[in-house]
């Protein structure tokens, strides 16, 4: 296929899908196409029935063509474009692992003409669990081979998933516990912005994403309007004491006149992930501290949340109370005695 320039705005749009800010409505460029004045995922629908093959049979009957019908129907829908980056990697390691072998378009009929079957991925989840090493990343591709047979089944291509009923390798969640000590020591060796980010995902327990691509429109009326990057779940944030005293000095770094970003860099853009991350191995570096990520941050908010009586779930912006539960709540429990 072939690909214009890449995008310098609106990232989050799957190829030849556009928006006109002046005018305010998305539109397909190419054989131009009209869509509206509507919202994001309503215009990547239309997008998909305007784009989609008038025939979604696939011609070899291979797991990369079912792959291929994941990243043309499926992932435009995805709306983080780090998730949506993530799976156009992680599609290309499918590909090269599973991608020419046949897939079944019932279970027997994978077992007679010997396609693509459960057995090969609990081998490659056995494998990977005998290593000890990788477990995580061998998950998400299975998971994600469990999706793609799912948007296969929707389409009518097949009704056995090849992926369903695996045991997955059973993972351990993260249990740094960071410390006031810890983010003390790190907010004085940090750089002005990056200790700023980290105050408000302290005070919040914002995502990064979140946090460095907020926007100075997003702060009004007393509140920060947020819509979560990974989730889509809205939340309105109280400007707190506390947290007007980050946007008061976030108003004062370099290139805050020039931007629409509440912590841009000095030509007004939003810093890249890796650019923060940067920062934050600085820091660490300096405070003498090691094995700490940015989400330890969210999570140690979460669990004071916890601590103040507040809903954890609800303070997280998760849909699942056990998603809460299981990877972020981390902290001792606290036990009165019985006398």
């Amino acid at each position: 296929m072939t690909m214009g320039r890449p995008r310098k705005k609106r990232k989050d749009l799957p190829p030849g899908l556009y928006w006109d800010e002046r005018r305010g409505f998305y539109f397909r460029r190419g054989s131009y196409v009209g869509i509206g004045k509507v919202d994001r995922e309503k215009a990547i629908q239309v997008w998909v029935k305007i784009t989609a093959r008038a025939e979604l049979e696939t011609k070899d009957g291979t797991f990369g063509e079912l792959i291929d019908l994941f990243l043309r129907e499926a992932l435009p829908l995805v709306g983080s474009l780090k998730t949506r980056t993530e799976y156009e990697r992680q599609c290309n390691k499918l590909r090269e692992r599973w991608g020419a072998m046949p897939y079944g378009v019932t279970d027997s009929d994978a077992v007679q003409r010997k396609c693509l079957r459960t057995v090969e991925f609990s081998k490659y989840l056995r494998a990977v669990e005998k290593v000890g090493n990788g477990s995580i990343q061998a998950n998400h591709d299975v998971k994600l081979v469990h999706r793609i047979f799912v948007v296969a089944k929707e389409h009518g291509l097949t009704e056995y998933n090849a992926a369903a009923g695996v045991r997955y390798i059973a993972e351990a969640p993260r249990r740094r516990l960071v410390t006031q000590a810890d983010r003390d020591a790190i907010a004085a060796n940090a750089a002005p912005v990056f200790r700023l980010m980290m105050r408000l995902t302290e005070a919040t327990g914002m995502r990064l994403t979140d946090v460095r691509c907020l926007r100075v429109q997003q702060v009004h009326d007393d509140i920060i309007d947020l819509s979560q990057s990974k989730t889509k779940n809205a939340q309105q944030w109280e400007i707190t004491q506390a947290v007007q005293a980050i946007l008061d000095e976030a108003a004062g770094l370099p290139g805050r006149a020039v931007s629409m970003y509440v912590f841009p860099k000095r030509n007004g853009t939003p810093y890249t992930e890796q650019g923060v991350h940067h920062m934050r191995r600085r820091a660490l570096e300096l405070a003498g501290l090691r094995d700490l990520q940015f989400r330890d941050i969210r999570k140690a908010a979460i669990n004071e949340a916890k601590r103040q009586g507040m809903n954890a779930q609800e303070f997280a912006g998760h849909a699942d109370p056990r998603t809460t539960a299981k990877h972020y709540l981390n902290g001792p429990v606290k036990v009165r005695p019985t006398r």
